[in-house]
């Protein structure tokens, strides 16, 4: 075969397995949840729809121990999802046990930091706010690409 022949095979195969979903929101599979889950998200939908009906978010103030319930699902499915993913890709040289306690662990530290800065962010005033943003914009941080 040719090198030309073999180099549009090449790119004929490379444009088959493009990554179209590129972008795309994952979605999660409805049969990966217990029926319990099941049942709150349910729930949470007949609350959204009535909030959509009627326009009042009395439904939703009154039921947001259950929208974060489902909220925190989906983040732990999420989480989950990526701590199995991102070891197995990682260790696949054969260091798979080492690469998952130190994934794991800067993981999990990582996000204790996060949510220890965001409870300070959320103490601070509209002033403090507005300074930081200002900050971020001075220095080119207002935007993560």
């Amino acid at each position: 075969m040719r090198t030309r022949d073999l180099n549009g095979r090449i790119d004929d195969l490379s444009e088959k397995l493009e990554d179209t979903t590129l972008g795309s929101i994952v979605r999660l599979d409805s049969n990966s949840f217990s029926e319990a889950e099941k049942l709150a998200f349910s729930k949470v939908g007949e609350i959204v729809e009535k909030y959509r009906q009627t326009g009042s978010e009395d439904a939703l103030v009154e039921n947001t121990d259950l929208i974060s319930k489902n909220l925190e699902i989906i983040f732990r499915r999420v989480t989950e999802l990526y701590c199995y993913v991102v070891p197995m890709v990682l260790g696949c040289g054969g260091s798979q046990e080492i690469v998952e306690y130190f994934f794991k662990l800067h993981f999990y530290n990582f996000e204790a930091d996060l949510n220890e800065c965001l409870a300070n962010v959320r103490k601070w005033s509209e002033k403090d706010r507005a300074r930081a943003q200002e900050y971020r914009e001075h220095f080119g941080l207002h935007t993560v690409d």
